[in-house]
């Protein structure tokens, strides 16, 4: 298979990712940014703005921004949805809210999403984006998450098919 991909025997498949942001540091991620928990006996408060306009409060373990790419991963194993990777969307999913009515929501990929942290019973909140923990989040500390111009390009074989993949990841 790398001799055909090597060879340009294969198909090109272009990601988005997310540009997150805290304070006046950038990350790109393919998968998820996401707020969670440092300790694991208390949850943490947020609030979330989704092009300016808000959209919620949560107590909860956390938050899983995702990408179509990250939505078969730690966001689909918290209750989130697949998303076709030529969807042109973002995922918001709490982790274990407090608020029975608490679900994720699928947002266009032009979005802007802010996530405030608030204090909270000596709550910790932290930041990680593709499993790569950065930082606590000091309180009414700012994540910026958005979609970011620079893409991914992943190779497949020729023979690649999503459908597939879909089966063999998850015993279909």
């Amino acid at each position: 298979i790398i001799k055909d991909l090597l060879a340009g025997d294969h198909i090109e498949d272009r990601r988005k990712v997310l540009k997150c942001t805290v304070g006046d540091k950038s990350y790109i991620a393919l998968n998820e940014c996401m707020v969670t928990k440092r300790r694991p006996t208390r949850m943490i408060r947020f609030e979330v703005f989704v092009d300016g306009h808000f959209l919620y409060e949560q107590t909860a373990d956390g938050l899983i921004i995702a990408t179509p790419t990250g939505s078969s991963a730690y966001s689909l194993s918290s209750g989130g949805q697949l998303i076709h990777p030529q969807v042109e969307a973002i995922t918001l999913v709490p982790v274990s809210p407090s608020r029975l009515t608490s679900c994720p929501i699928v947002i266009p990929d032009t979005s802007a999403v802010e996530v405030i942290a608030h204090p909270w019973k000596n709550s910790e909140p932290t930041f990680s984006y593709d499993a790569q923990e950065i930082s606590t989040l000091e309180p009414f500390s700012r994540l910026k998450v958005e979609v970011d111009k620079k893409t991914v390009t992943l190779l497949h074989p020729k023979h690649h098919d999503y459908y597939t993949t879909l089966q063999n990841k998850l015993g279909w």
